[in-house]
């Protein structure tokens, strides 16, 4: 190395490398990573260098040579990370701004960057000493970052960035000879004396100091999750990370109490993700004091604390361990461990279903259905033991996973499409990555790219593959049955739509009668008629799929759910009119799915018109509150019933008799005498039917009866016998809990109606049940729990196959469960249980006469039948019939013995199996409640203020008390009715005392032993202690520690504080008044005025953000002035400290010195003035840091700005989405408008809508409703012709009219076109003359004449209807979009057809702009009506103005270009003479697709979430105005509207020539005036004074800069003065005289150099005026309005 190197570097010390002694597996790794790093770093650096300034780039080099040190270091090549470290330093300097980048930053880079790639990865990989030199390299980097002047020796190493392009280049750098004898020498003395402890001690010091750097970040991220209110799971994953990393780097820097810590601490929560548990204020707590542990031992460690320090640091981390009582929960007497649940899941037995990844096609294909079979089971057990919170998502996957394999068994032939596999690959491959995600101990959870699949899958597994078969493909028995179903296409043939219209306004016109109903629950009625909108565009959505393809049951099962709903709403608000005709709709499509009806086109017909008449029904609630009589509509539909029923069974009482005769006979010949007997299905027909009648039986079943029998009940609704007294809080709790068992059963019947051997949806029908009897029995209402008793009896026997489903069942068991739904509203309405003695008698019919069916069954199963001659056995069945016409049938008293033997021991096997029935049902919910309860105790734990939890867990622990007395567990019933009473009484006394936790804890553990366990231990002691507990508002707080031991003994006794002796107050009043908050997607009612309020509100907000904003900006540039001043006077001190050091050699030698003896230079000498200089110094350098403080607090701010900034974007644009509906909310009905008018006045025509998926904002789609219907009705009665024309004039029997919605802009545009006669200009120009709109000899366009139309009373019809013909709805029409800020346009031609079109601006609050200059104004304009900008030079501008040309070439296309001035202030010709530099054109896109050029004076910037504010009725003429915002200095400031700019611009021509009186008043009014002084407040002053007399200033601070700014500016008027620094007064004069654009400028010299001398020069050199300092304001202001009149 160089003599004058080793010189520089003599002083300094790099650390020792230790990698010689590294492991050699760490060394290769750490080699690899070289290799990546340098294949990565390489084109950074290049594309850097020719890039300076994109500071991603700089980033992502500063991270690689980040990785290079600590790297370098954990491998103890130490000096090269001390290398990399001050590449890295010297980069984030310029990232932060405090050095600046220049070309010796990046050679320097580029250098060290080939010393490793070139010289030290050698090393390295031959594992030797580095034989380079790195502190010159160090020293060198340490210098550019100070910005000193470089030492010609290090400079010169700045060259190896070029140099050093492969290994065997000398660098400067290699050490000598004697170097090396030197450094060996040392070494080896130091080797000698403390060799091994200096290397271990120097890399536990380097891993140390690299476990106290990374440390500090975990410690954020467990500040970030102890922020958190409720910790998502990727909060716990990034936890767990973090606390795990922590455990890693304390373990290898030989921190040992840290690593306990963080062990216990990882293990702890990783238990709570894997398991059910969630982070209560324990393990909150237990986290907060490990964050602290781990903060105070860094503190300590960097200190070099004393070990007592540490021991006491970890104590007190081990006294918050020991005081957290964790437990995990048991589960079958083993703890599971956080590791365990993988464990678990492997030791299942499902491993097929572990590899079905790999085995799925070849098995499937070759073992089908077993294989599918062993699937589906295997996921059903895996399913039983994934009920973790950290399994949700595996529990999820799985059960979809499961019922697709079950789809593929009933639909095997989906195995034969390829595609199967495929995707089953996909959902298996998926279904794989879970157990991976759970072994990494995280919680598994499903992603967007897991629903996708799983939706697919579902797609594809429940498809219709039936469908696609022929009907030849069919068994003949099916066929049968098809050909044997009634055909509704007879329902009414004759009946057209015009007759459905006047049945519908027969019932109309009782619209006044008394029958009608006006008395609703206004609460009620907002709450029905939101949700009615719902349901009605779903059935229309749904009837619409249905008509189209009419095996589609998936859309009849959605209609009949949705018209049960609208039932069950009507009904709630006393709309019985409406809610009987949903139950016959409801009927008839129950109908449709069970194929007892087929569906033609009448049937289709009228469901249509009767789905329209209830719409119209729910608008006439909505505008009049009228529910009025449905007695034609319910004639309509009863009507298919009845066509319906008569086609199916016209059998007479005889034909009965006889039926049940020979079936009489059969069982006589089966009993007594063994005959073999086969009866076929055509010979009971030839039975049941006589020569006169050829009648089809069928299965469906008329329910009159059973409907008359429930009638029956009703009618003793005021007898004695009838239930009245409720305790009206249990009353309430019933009834919520009544509604969701509701919804449930109907949910589940329809399951099972689809599908008898759904034994789930049975089940669950039981259960619904069982709870719905409990709860009934509770409130003392015994008929319902009688009904819902028999009902659950039905269900066990259907489950158990003791009695077989038929359609007659279904329909009674629909028919009772809307009974006991109709009970439950009485209840709610009248607090009356009527009896139910004929509901439970045909209940119990049912399965009572299940058991003798069960019997007969098994005898006939018992003989053995043989093929006889059927002719001969039809006639000895008919000769038997024709003998026992009065035969009485008696039955052998042995085989009667038997029978009854047989019943027996039938009955005894059921009741077993329905006893164990019930008790695996119990099972099954009870686990589910304990987990509830479990977790809603846990949550009223923390927020014990929350009725809400108290009244969940009060029927969590009813349910549980019901099914453990249903299961004959007398001692869970009794500790779960303990429970219920103590939660109750909570609510009731406001319970909010921690004293009953554990006790509580105690007994849900005790009831999951009990159940699951049969451990009965401490029952008597537990229920003691929950019979005596005092239900007081215990103010105390006790301890959390409390041994669970001590609160099961039976003798634990508890002190309690009395309360004042007052009464508490009534449960009653409490429960109505108190909200009930629903935990899972709450929804709540928010007024319009309070979300518009809020819009408003955070537009101020947006308005004052701006604010801050521009005066940060403004402290900003304060701030740089402030530097610039900082700069100046630093000058001038070195300047001051300069002249005084030659005062003082000046003096040296004088009388009074000191030291005689002394050179000045060989003895400072100070003076006061020297003091005073220092002192002057140091204030300038405390100034430098104030400034920097400042500047990182400005710095700060603007990040906490742009943070506020994203929030209040996210505020507001939630906000307005709350406001938005979709538009297809309104075409139902804008469709049941057209089929209405269509009926009304036979014109069959169709609505056809497209681009229905955008969104408008509510109170705009409101208000656009009556001019939609009054369009549509005016399509239909003027536009679309009768049949009999349309045929005559070629076009298609059915008109269409098609709407059109979409986006243009901000601008919603709609338009409507009919195929109709187009309209007749001739007639409207008549009529216009008539009415004195127009008179003859005026001309007008087309479009003009037709705008008549919208005129008020203008009409062309020759009579008035109820539809049209008084000229109103027109009117209407454009005065409501008037209203609205749009416009109405109508294009027709005749004969073929109209176009109406619609623009309606939608109002947004907060947008994106563009801030323009016409003139002296600013302007926003809309960043999404901009297509681009270019920028066009005034040169060809000016030619275009100056021609005749409507259109200016832009990139080779035609535009029409105008001026915007033109539309705001009246000019249309822009002033460019003079003008030097392009100006901005914007390109704004026209409605119909046409782009204007719009040409603007400047731009100014974009800003954005501007807020729009109305500007109200006064503006509303100018077209150009969409509003108006608040700019941060206060002023206001017009936002311009493109669209109607554009439009202007392509309706009209240019005007081409310019208002002279206008310009020149223009330019009088603002001109441009430079000023030129090198004095601040010469500046300043006289700017202020020129902007108060309307004066543009533009200020310069010398020659130099005053000579920049005329290169792209060209003032008015030049002020200036004769001496500044770098340029004078006289010099500027001289080159502005011989410029070639601004020689002709005025100027006045101002100067204090009054002399003739000095005026004489200036005037020869071409000033205008010369006026000396200090100047008289009126004499300046004259001078400069004469030379600027002049001009």
């Amino acid at each position: 190395m160089k003599e004058i190197l080793k010189t520089l570097v003599e002083t300094m010390t790099l650390p020792e490398d230790s990698y010689l002694e590294q492991d050699s597996e760490i060394l290769d790794i750490f080699i690899e990573e070289l290799d990546e790093i340098f294949v990565e770093l390489e084109p950074l650096l290049v594309q850097w260098i020719e890039h300076p300034d994109q500071k991603d780039v700089i980033t992502d080099i500063r991270r690689h040579f980040h990785t290079l040190k600590g790297s370098g270091r954990m491998v103890g090549a130490k000096s090269s990370g001390e290398l990399a470290w001050t590449v890295e330093d010297t980069l984030n300097r310029i990232i932060a701004g405090t050095i600046s980048l220049d070309q010796n930053i990046q050679q320097y880079v580029q250098t060290v960057f080939n010393i490793y790639r070139f010289k030290l990865v050698q090393d390295f990989k031959s594992v030797q000493a580095h034989h380079i030199n790195l502190k010159p390299l160090v020293l060198l980097g340490q210098q550019l970052q100070k910005e000193q002047s470089l030492e010609p020796a290090l400079a010169e190493l700045l060259q190896l960035s070029v140099t050093l392009d492969k290994e065997d280049v000398i660098t400067g750098l290699e050490a000598s000879a004697d170097d090396n004898l030197e450094e060996s020498k040392a070494i080896s003395d130091e080797e000698n004396l403390v060799e091994d402890q200096t290397e271990d001690d120097g890399l536990i010091k380097e891993t140390l100091a690299i476990f106290l750097e990374e440390s500090e970040d975990h410690l954020a991220t467990i500040d970030q999750f102890l922020l958190k209110d409720r910790p998502t799971n990727d909060n716990y994953n990034t936890l767990i990370r973090a606390l795990h990393t922590l455990r890693g780097s304390s373990a290898m820097a030989h921190v040992d109490q840290v690593f306990d810590a963080s062990s216990k601490v990882e293990n702890l929560f990783k238990t709570l993700l894997q398991e059910e548990l969630d982070s209560s204020s324990d393990e909150t707590a237990l986290l907060i004091h490990y964050a602290q542990f781990v903060r105070d031992y860094l503190h300590t460690l960097k200190q070099e604390g004393p070990k007592q320090k540490f021991d006491e640091i970890f104590d007190t981390f081990n006294v918050a361990w020991d005081s957290y009582d964790f437990q995990l929960e048991e589960k079958q007497g083993d703890t599971v461990r956080p590791q365990g649940l993988v464990s678990q899941l492997l030791e299942l037995d499902i491993n097929d279903l572990l590899d079905v990844e790999f085995d799925f096609e070849k098995r499937a294909r070759s073992e089908f259905p077993q294989y599918i079979q062993t699937l589906s089971k295997q996921t059903e057990l895996l399913l039983q033991h994934t009920h973790h919170h950290a399994t949700i998502g595996m529990y999820q996957y799985t059960s979809l996973l499961r019922s697709s394999y079950q789809d593929l068994l009933f639909k095997p032939s989906l195995l034969n499409l390829d595609y199967a596999f495929e995707l089953y690959q996909q959902v298996h491959q998926h279904f794989i990555q879970l157990f991976d995600t759970l072994a990494a101990g995280q919680r598994v959870t499903l992603t967007k790219v897991h629903e996708r699949i799983l939706n697919e899958l579902s797609s594809f597994t429940q498809q219709n593959v039936e469908s696609v078969a022929s009907t030849d493909e069919l068994p003949a028995e099916i066929v049968e049955v098809t050909q044997d179903q009634p055909d509704t296409s007879d329902i009414s043939e004759h009946t057209t739509v015009n007759d459905l219209s006047t049945q519908f306004a027969l019932d109309k016109q009782m619209i006044d009668s008394n029958e009608s109903n006006r008395d609703f629950d206004p609460d009620l009625l907002d709450i029905f008629l939101e949700e009615a909108d719902e349901l009605l565009a779903g059935i229309d959505a749904d009837l619409t799929t249905w008509s189209s393809d009419q095996q589609n049951l998936n859309a009849l099962k959605n209609l009949m759910r949705y018209l049960h709903t609208l039932k069950g709403g009507s009904n709630m608000i006393q709309a019985r009119h409406i809610g009987l005709i949903a139950h016959e709709l409801e009927t008839i499509y129950e109908k449709l799915i069970n194929q007892q009806i087929q569906a033609s086109s009448s049937l289709v017909n009228l469901i249509r018109a009767v789905q329209d008449d209830i719409a119209d029904r729910i608008q006439t609630i909505k505008d009049h509150q009228v529910d009025y009589p449905s007695t034609h509509v319910l004639g309509l539909l009863k009507g298919v019933g009845a066509s319906d029923s008569s086609q199916v069974s016209e059998v007479s009482h005889e034909q009965k008799a006889e039926q049940e005769l020979i079936l009489d006979v059969q069982d006589q010949e089966l009993s007594l005498n063994n005959s073999e007997i086969i009866i076929e299905s055509d010979e009971v027909e030839a039975l049941s039917s006589d020569d006169n009648s050829q009648t089809t039986i069928s299965n469906t079943v008329d329910v009159t009866d059973f409907a008359q029998q429930l009638a029956l009940d009703k009618q003793l609704l005021q007898s004695s016998d009838s239930n009245r007294n409720f305790d009206p809080d249990l009353l309430d709790i019933f009834l919520d809990e009544a509604d969701e068992l509701l919804a449930g059963i109907d949910s589940d019947l329809s399951l099972w109606t689809a599908d008898h051997t759904n034994l789930a949806a049975l089940k669950n029908l039981m259960r619904y049940l069982h709870t719905l009897k409990g709860g009934s029995n509770m409130i003392q209402a015994t008929h319902m729990g009688l009904i819902a008793h028999e009902l659950e009896t039905i269900y066990e026997k259907l489950i158990n196959q003791q009695l077989h489903a038929s359609s007659e069942l279904i329909a009674l068991i629909r028919l009772v469960q809307d009974d006991i739904a109709d009970r439950v509203q009485t209840i709610r309405d009248q607090q009356i249980d009527y009896p139910s003695v004929h509901v439970v008698n045909l209940l119990q019919q049912q399965h009572q006469g299940s058991v003798s069916e069960s019997v007969s069954s098994t005898l006939v199963q018992s003989v053995e039948v043989v093929d006889s001659q059927p002719q001969d056995h039809y006639d000895a069945t008919t000769s038997l019939v024709t003998e026992t016409s009065s035969l009485t049938i008696e039955i052998d008293g042995e085989v009667a013995a038997t029978i009854e033997q047989n019943a027996f021991e039938t009955s005894q096997n059921a009741d077993e199996e329905v006893r164990s029935l019930v008790e695996e049902t119990f099972l099954e919910e009870a686990e589910e409640l304990l987990e509830q309860a479990q977790s809603l105790l846990k949550q009223w734990f923390e927020q014990r203020g929350n009725r809400s939890l108290l009244l969940q867990l009060q029927r969590n622990a009813h349910s549980l008390k019901g099914g453990a007395r249903m299961a004959q567990l007398e001692a869970v019933g009794v500790i779960a009715y303990h429970l219920e009473n103590t939660f109750e009484q909570f609510g009731l006394h406001h319970f909010n005392s921690n004293v009953y936790d554990n006790l509580l804890n105690t007994a849900l553990t005790w009831l999951h032993d009990a159940i699951f366990k049969r451990q009965y231990a401490n029952f008597d002691g537990l229920k003691h202690s929950l019979e005596n507990i005092e239900f007081v508002d215990v103010s105390a707080q006790l301890p959390q520690k409390i041994s669970a031991k001590d609160v099961f003994t039976p003798e634990y006794t508890m002190e309690f504080v009395q309360g004042d002796g007052t009464e508490p107050p009534s449960m009653f009043g409490e429960w109505e008044s108190s909200e009930r908050i629903e935990q899972n997607n709450e929804m709540i009612r928010v007024s319009a005025e309070v979300i518009e309020k809020m819009i408003d509100l955070s537009g101020e907000n947006a308005i004052n953000r701006s604010r801050i904003e521009m005066d940060l900006g403004q402290l900003g540039g304060t701030l740089t002035e402030m530097e610039l001043a900082i700069k100046r006077l630093a000058d001038q001190l070195r300047r001051m400290e300069g002249e005084l050091e030659s005062q003082i050699i000046a003096r040296h030698g004088g009388e009074n010195s000191r030291y005689e003896d002394f050179d000045p230079l060989e003895m400072d000498q100070y003076s006061s003035l020297n003091q005073l200089s220092k002192s002057l110094a140091e204030s300038a350098s405390d100034l430098v840091d104030f400034k920097t403080t400042l500047s990182e607090k400005i710095r700060d701010t603007e990040g906490l700005l742009l943070q506020q900034s994203r929030i209040q974007a996210e505020i507001q644009e939630s906000l307005m989405r709350t406001r938005l509906v979709p538009f297809s909310r309104l075409l139902p009905r804008l469709q049941r408008i057209v089929r209405q008018t269509a009926s009304t006045l036979n014109r069959p025509t169709e609505l056809v809508v497209n681009n229905t998926e955008g969104e408008l904002d509510r109170s705009i789609l409101e208000r656009l409703i009556a001019p939609f219907e009054h369009m549509l009705r005016n399509a239909i009665d003027h536009g679309i012709e009768d049949r009999e024309q349309r045929l005559q004039a070629n076009k298609p029997e059915t008109g269409h009219i098609v709407l059109n919605i979409g986006r243009q802009g901000t601008d919603v545009v709609v338009t409507f076109s009919d195929d109709g006669k187009g309209i007749d200009v001739s007639r409207i120009k008549q009529k216009a003359i008539q009415t004195g709109l127009m008179t003859k000899d005026q001309k007008l366009e087309q479009e003009e004449i037709l705008q008549f139309i919208f005129h008020p009373g203008f009409s062309t019809a020759a009579q008035v209807t109820q539809i049209s013909g008084r000229g109103v709805g027109l009117d209407v029409v454009q005065s409501d979009i008037k209203a609205l800020g749009g416009h109405v346009s109508v294009d027709s031609t005749l004969g073929k057809g109209t176009t109406f079109t619609i623009r309606v601006p939608t109002t947004v609050a907060v947008s994106d702009a563009l801030m323009v200059k016409a003139g002296d104004q600013q302007f926003a304009f809309p960043l999404a009506q901009i297509d681009r900008i270019v920028r066009i030079s005034p040169a060809a501008l000016e030619q275009y103005f100056e021609s005749q040309d409507d259109y200016f070439t832009i990139d080779q296309e035609k535009y029409r270009l105008r001026y915007l001035s033109e539309f705001v202030a009246g000019q249309p010709i822009p002033r460019l003479s003079g003008m030097v530099h392009s100006l901005p054109v914007l390109l704004v896109k026209g409605a119909q697709g046409q782009t204007t050029a719009l040409l603007v004076d400047q731009l100014i910037g974009s800003r954005g979430q501007i807020v729009v504010k109305p500007i109200g009725q006064q503006f509303s003429s100018i077209g150009v105005i969409a509003g108006a915002t608040i700019l941060g200095d206060g002023q206001v400031c017009l936002i311009l509207d493109g669209q109607t700019i554009a439009r202007q611009a392509q309706s009209t021509h240019r005007s081409k020539q310019a208002d002279d009186t206008y310009t020149k008043q223009r330019y009088d009014e603002r001109r441009l005036i430079m000023i030129v002084d090198d004095s601040v407040t010469v500046r300043k002053v006289t700017s202020r004074l020129l902007e108060r007399h309307g004066y543009d200033v533009v200020t310069a601070k010398d020659g130099v800069d005053a000579i920049e700014q005329l290169e792209t500016i060209k003032p008015d008027l030049m002020l200036l003065d004769i001496e500044m620094p770098r340029m004078d007064g006289f010099e500027v004069t001289n080159l502005v005289r011989h410029h070639e654009l601004h020689r002709d400028l005025p100027i006045i010299m101002i100067t204090s150099r009054t002399g003739e001398k000095h005026r004489e020069r200036a005037l020869s050199l071409g000033v205008s005026q010369y006026m000396g300092k200090p100047f008289q304001e009126e004499t300046l202001l004259e001078n400069i309005e004469s030379l600027l009149t002049v001009r």
